[in-house]
């Protein structure tokens, strides 16, 4: 089956952690074979995970100690083939394809595979020469710098839920029964919250789109995921009316978007892949919106 390479194209970044998505849960994808020029036809797209692991060394003994690893920026290579008529639709073509992919633009790239995925990408290198005198194939490296795929945030996938999402995200059998979207609301005591993807989601990973709200919070609120052991907290005169959010570790209040992290003292929250139990304490709801982080596509 034919895939389709679906991008949108700016010339802001569109890390995840930008302000753009302050206001904006998705972006516009377009089939890149429709918006550069006739006669391109994507083939197939090529990448593998890289990873950066750490050891420490100690004079006078053998061997090294593992400290940990992280993932590394990635290559991924986009093959495409083109038809052309003559030279001179080769160098108009060929002209219309490096302009697209141009330098400093970023590249927002679904997955043809699971569109669901997408990464942030970034061109490194678009060398085109003819092969044969009416077509040619050639490869569009581009730089991955977070070393992940992810998904849209949980708040979007709410709202536009559909089950192929389940099967593009490898959700596990019991987390969509029914077709409908898993739950990733919080309400008071234990909460059974299902976390897809391959990497553990750390609020203290820049990089990383994560929030825990709370609404209707008392003087002590707090998260606990016992799963990892780790936790949120607040502890306060000033308790906020409505309701608080967690971006990463920054605690604000909802209603003015004063800072309350003179009333916290975590030092992280993890959500780790699979099923966690977290159990909230001192608030009335809650929900967590965070993006999954995929290995590759």
């Amino acid at each position: 089956m034919t895939q389709k390479l679906l991008i949108a194209k700016t010339w802001d970044s569109f890390n995840v952690t930008d302000t753009w998505w302050d206001k904006h849960d998705s972006v516009p994808l377009r089939d890149v074979e429709k918006v550069i020029c006739p006669d391109l036809h994507f083939l197939k797209i090529t990448s593998d995970p890289t990873y950066n692991n750490i050891y420490s060394e100690s004079s006078m003994m053998d061997g090294a100690q593992y400290e940990s690893s992280s993932y590394a920026k990635t290559q991924v290579k986009l093959n495409f083939h083109l038809h052309y008529i003559d030279d001179e639709d080769f160098m108009r073509k060929k002209h219309d394809i490096q302009r697209y992919f141009s330098p400093k633009a970023s590249f927002h790239v679904a997955s043809p595979y699971r569109p669901a995925l997408m990464a942030v990408l970034y061109v490194n290198a678009v060398p085109i020469d003819k092969t044969t005198d009416h077509d040619t194939l050639f490869t569009v490296t581009m730089d991955n710098p977070h070393g992940m795929w992810y998904s849209n945030p949980t708040s979007n996938l709410v709202n536009n839920w559909n089950p192929s999402i389940a099967t593009d995200l490898e959700f596990d059998i019991d987390a969509a029964k029914g077709g409908k979207a898993p739950n990733w609301y919080l309400h008071p005591g234990m909460n059974q919250i299902y976390i897809a993807g391959d990497a553990l989601i750390q609020m203290t990973n820049p990089i990383m789109d994560c929030s825990v709200k709370v609404k209707e919070p008392r003087n002590f609120v707090s998260v606990i995921n016992h799963t990892n052991k780790t936790s949120l907290s607040f502890d306060g005169e000033s308790v906020p009316d409505n309701s608080m959010t967690w971006h990463g570790l920054d605690l604000r209040d909802d209603s003015n978007n004063q800072p309350l992290n003179q009333f916290t003292n975590e030092t992280d929250f993890w959500l780790s892949p699979g099923w966690n139990q977290i159990e909230l304490v001192g608030a009335n709801a809650g929900f967590i919106d965070t993006r999954f982080y995929y290995t590759n596509y």
